[in-house]
């Protein structure tokens, strides 16, 4: 009995699984647009408070297997956070543009994970820093990194080819550039060595159209 039980599970899970196939040599193009919630990970990242957001971009996708897929995007996100310790607030926003260059299985039915690698770049980076007595406050294109190699892994659920995904981006440069600092009202702040990072998680809603 628990053999023909066994054997009913695994012809219903290969069954599943066959349904779940997409259609091969098939083009897609989703739009996509959700909420993202940016912070920083490092050594000297503790303290970091989340930054909410958005995000909004588009996808193309290209399924070579009945299983497994290749994706491009392009999608621009707020980005940053705030660092608090003691009586001390550093604020820094970060928005960016990432590029992900990902690949999909698909697990269940419309599921899928995903993973790859995106170039990404800064667009709109601010620094505030408040003390207790004093505060400094740039444009920080001049001290923050305006490139960065982002590493994205998500998951996704599609139905009627409406899609509803999650993903992180894992940053793997730190935050500023080496030997930056600012300086103003006498004090004076090294931030070249500080090791930061970034990363973001987004929930987005999005459409799939085929491309003939």
């Amino acid at each position: 009995m628990l053999i023909r039980k066994t054997v009913f599970c695994i012809s219903m899970l290969i069954a599943f699984i066959v349904s779940a196939q997409n259609d091969v040599k098939q083009w897609t193009l989703k739009p996509f647009a959700g909420i993202s919630i940016s912070s920083f990970m490092g050594d000297d990242a503790d303290g970091s408070e989340a930054r909410f957001g958005y995000h909004g971009g588009l996808e193309a996708e290209y399924q070579f297997h009945p299983r497994w897929s290749v994706a491009l995007g392009a999608l621009y996100s707020t980005g940053g956070a705030k660092i608090s310790e003691n009586a001390e607030n550093m604020t820094i926003k970060s928005d960016r543009v990432y590029f992900p260059l990902t690949v999909k299985c698909y697990v269940w039915r419309g599921l899928s994970l995903s993973a790859g690698v995106a170039p990404t770049f800064v667009v709109n980076s601010v620094f505030d820093f408040r003390g207790t007595d004093f505060s400094l406050g740039v444009k920080s294109s001049k001290i923050s990194r305006s490139f960065d190699v982002s590493i994205p892994i998500g998951v996704s659920y599609e139905y009627r080819n409406v899609v509803v995904g999650a993903s992180v981006y894992f940053g793997l440069c730190p935050l500023f550039k080496k030997n930056s600092s600012i300086e103003g009202n006498g004090i004076r702040l090294e931030l070249g060595e500080a090791k930061i990072n970034s990363y973001a998680a987004m929930i987005s809603f999005g459409y799939k159209f085929k491309l003939k």
